[in-house]
């Protein structure tokens, strides 16, 4: 799936249900994770649901994991998280977040509004479905 690419990703597969990432978007640069989250968002059916986790900077101690590997994590608080998704052009309103039990990982859930006709019409004509 091209994350960023709505238009290729609604030609390829239509609109998603679901689009459920964890363990991804820590390592994820802010300037290309926002562009992933506008794809997601745009990619998602009405009704449908995006579900992104995040680990929380104050709570996660990334620096051993990359003495192993060489990845970056890149740390961020739940404002920050925030940030980003209202930056993707997200309804903030209807942003739901939850911790695990450990508090360490935070859960963003966002769930498209239902279309009208006319918006569903159009959607269907961008990734070629009619």
């Amino acid at each position: 799936m091209k994350t960023k690419s709505a238009k290729l990703n609604l030609q390829n597969f239509g609109l998603l249900d679901i689009i459920y990432s964890v363990g991804l978007c820590d390592y994820i640069p802010d300037h290309i994770m926002i562009k992933i989250l506008e794809g997601w968002r745009e990619s998602v059916a009405p009704g449908g649901v995006v579900y992104v986790a995040f680990k929380d900077q104050h709570k996660y101690v990334a620096s051993e994991y990359q003495w192993h590997a060489d990845w970056h994590f890149y740390q961020r608080t739940q404002e920050d998280c925030l940030s980003l998704f209202a930056e993707a052009g997200y309804d903030m309103e209807n942003l739901d977040v939850f911790r695990d039990q450990t508090g360490i990982i935070m859960n963003f859930v966002s769930r498209a509004p239902l279309a009208d006709a006319d918006q569903s019409e159009k959607t269907q004509e961008i990734s070629g479905q009619n």
